[in-house]
Order: structure tokens, then sequence, then C-alpha cells
């Protein structure tokens, strides 16, 4: 099953929903704190690969067993943050919590938006707007820079890629999110101002242009982020010719831990005449 568009949105409503009505008036958004009065045990522990959240129902207990992965933390950080909001979304969604509920089987979860079934991409948007609901984004999001998205993950304590595709839905300004696996383009995601400009077209597999390394960013209180970045053109991601050549700004920020970069093209305005691509 493929969740409909119209359906994600209702699932990002009630995830915003929830936020606001419990309070969180600043970042970041504390999913545990949604759980405490219900009847689900939250575990989180070091459990290497084999899963990144998980959600059981013991019938006899009548009681639900949530758990995330630390990867040997002590506290939860981005990835095992979304990972315990995603597995919220599970229990808070009634479709998903009575087919638990019901006998149906417990499965693992991905974090990362990688998994594109229909009750994993609606449990991966409950956790994105619940961790990053747009009323505490919108005085945040109005420059379009890397180093924006890299404070966002900071302040909001999510993951980069989380941060980024929350600053790319909610933008007013033109840019496109590229997220690439082992060199070439997985996916992209492209702002509301981008997609009504219609200026970048990113070729899936694309092989991923390199970059300049001129700045580095602090991306929170443990390591610091080197940003990539240069002078790009639409059609340096179309992989042809595909109408004429708009001139974009490229940052992206490599994870190797993941095998995966994350790239940020920023529409230049006032580049409407610009052809090809200018590093100097």
């Amino acid at each position: 099953m493929v969740a409909d568009r119209p359906h994600l949105e209702r699932v990002a409503e009630l995830a915003e929903g929830i936020a606001r009505l419990h309070g969180f008036a600043s970042p970041p958004v504390l999913p545990h704190t949604i759980l405490e009065e219900e009847p689900v045990s939250i575990f989180g522990e070091d459990f290497d690969s084999a899963f990144d959240g998980r959600l059981e129902y013991h019938k006899d207990l009548k009681h639900f067993g949530l758990y995330y992965n630390t990867y040997g933390r002590q506290q939860p950080y981005g990835r095992s943050r979304f990972s315990l909001a995603h597995e919220l979304g599970h229990y808070v969604l009634d479709a998903h919590r009575h087919h638990l509920e019901l006998g149906g089987d417990s499965h693992n979860s991905r974090a990362g938006f990688q998994i594109d079934s229909g009750i994993e991409r609606e449990a991966d948007v409950f956790a994105a707007h619940f961790l990053m609901p747009r009323y505490l984004l919108e005085d945040r999001i109005n420059d379009p820079d890397m180093d924006t998205v890299i404070r966002l993950s900071s302040d909001f304590q999510t993951s980069l890629l989380c941060a980024a595709r929350r600053f790319v839905d909610t933008t007013s300004r033109a840019c496109t999110l590229v997220v690439s696996q082992g060199g070439r383009v997985h996916y992209s995601r492209h702002s509301e101002e981008m997609r009504a400009l219609g200026y970048v077209y990113v070729m899936q597999g694309l092989e991923l242009p390199a970059g300049r390394v001129v700045r580095k960013s602090r991306s929170g209180l443990e390591e610091w982020t080197h940003i990539e970045e240069k002078r790009s053109s639409s059609q340096e991601w179309s992989g042809n010719d595909r109408g004429p050549d708009r001139r974009l700004w490229m940052q992206t920020v490599h994870q190797p831990s993941y095998d995966r970069a994350i790239t940020l093209l920023i529409y230049e305005r006032g580049s409407e005449d610009d052809v090809g691509v200018d590093d100097d």
C-alpha cells in the first residue's frame, strides 16, 4: 500500500497538532514525553545493526514495548531520536496500533527515509513533522544555506537529513535537496518555490559532482562538519540539455558512516540569462 498525498498531509497535521497540544513552544520536541501516561514501555539500547526502531504489543499484558537503537550512546541523538518519533507514529496512528493489537506482526524500522511502504512512509512523515513542526520552523528558515540546516539539526536535535528535508519542505526560497548514496544521486526533493520555477531536474543515478571545501560549520556539540560548496548549474544535474541552464549554488555535507551525502542546491535569483558553470 502506498499512502497518497492527501493522507500524508493529514498525518503531518496530526503530528504537528500533537506537538502543539503538548505545549512545545521551542525546540527540541521530545517524543518520549508523549508516552508517559500511555501503556508503553520505552527501551533504548544498542541493538547493533538489527534495527533502528521497533514497536511490539504484548497481548497478555495489554501493553506496548517501544525499542529504539542508541548505537552505544548514553542519550538519544539525531538518528535515534527520529526512530523514537517514528515508533511513536506507529503507536499514535490508529490503523498502525490496531494492526498490532489485533495480532499483526511487529516489524523492524529503519531511519533515514529508506523504506517506501505505506505504513513506513506514514511513520516517517509523522516523525519529521512532530520533531520539526512548521510553527517552530517558520522564523528559522529564511536563509537558504547549509549552515541553516545544520543549525536546525542542532537546535531540534534531529538528524541532518531530517532537518534538510523539513527545511526544503517549509522554506519560501527556491532550493533543492539531493541525497546521494555511494557517490550517486539517490533522490531529490524540491522546495515549493523551486518546483514553481521548474529550473532543476535531477537525474537519479547521476554521479555526485565534486565540490570544494571552503569552510567548516559547527554541527552541534560533537564535531565540526565540512561543507563543500561551489557554483553549479541546472544542466550539471540533469544529465542532458533540459531547457535553459540556470546558475545554482551547491553545498554538500558528506556522511561517511552512512555512505551518504546531503546536498543543497540554491537557485541564485537574477541568473535567468546565465549559462554554464562559473567556478571563479
